[in-house]
């Protein structure tokens, strides 16, 4: 049992060095670029993938659907994305 649970402390320990990792990460790509990483990882899907829709992008980036939108909208109000609305 306590190799187990040192185990999962060692996971969770790791799992916290990414996540900070991936907080700096974000802060030097707003301060430098002014993109989030959500918003870089959609642009770089984009050009990996060609056009998406919404829901498609969300399940590629593995966020939800609403979030996206947002996104999609803060990059097409900084003409970084055009976006073609199906009626």
């Amino acid at each position: 049992m306590a190799n187990r649970d040192s185990f999962s402390v060692w996971i969770f320990r790791s799992l916290r060095r990414i996540m900070r990792a991936v907080d700096v990460y974000s802060h030097k790509l707003s301060a430098e670029y002014s993109i989030t990483s959500p918003q870089l990882l959609c642009l770089q899907t984009l050009a990996d993938d060609g056009p998406l829709t919404n829901s498609a992008m969300a399940k590629l980036v593995h966020l939800s659907p609403s979030t996206v939108v947002g996104i999609f909208d803060r990059l097409e109000r900084r003409g970084l994305i055009l976006r073609d609305r199906s009626s």
